[in-house]
């Protein structure tokens, strides 16, 4: 007897030549998040959280269709920041926004941004 035909997504069974087994998914297919530093051009994520620390007063904001390479340093002055949450001390996060910006900041001049105030969700998908 022939050993059947590869079906997409299976694979020979090493034990059984005539079975398929599911193959292993490929890390596309999880999804991740990532602390992204402010300022800093980054892949369009699925969502966006504002971690809690990091709410109380401060206005965010995002900017989106940049032609620019990853890793690229944007100025704060640039005109296309599109403001988009201003939190108050009530406000109790994290806070998720469904958008889908390449880069963050924040317009308060006391609150210094770092790392880990914004996260990047990227969802996972075959």
């Amino acid at each position: 007897m022939a050993n059947p035909t590869a079906t997409p997504g299976y694979g020979a069974n090493t034990n059984d030549p005539y079975t398929q087994i599911p193959k292993a998914l490929p890390a596309s297919a999880y999804g991740q998040a990532s602390a992204v530093p402010p300022l800093k051009i980054r892949k369009t994520p699925s969502y966006v959280i504002i971690n809690s620390g990091s709410l109380d007063g401060n206005t965010y904001k995002f900017i989106y269709g940049l032609t620019a390479s990853l890793d690229t340093t944007l100025d704060q002055d640039n005109p296309n920041w599109v403001t988009a949450s201003g939190m108050t001390a009530l406000d109790k996060g994290p806070m998720r926004l469904d958008i889908n910006p390449e880069a963050w900041c924040t317009s308060n001049a006391a609150h210094v941004e770092a790392t880990g105030d914004v996260t990047f969700v990227y969802q996972g998908g075959l």
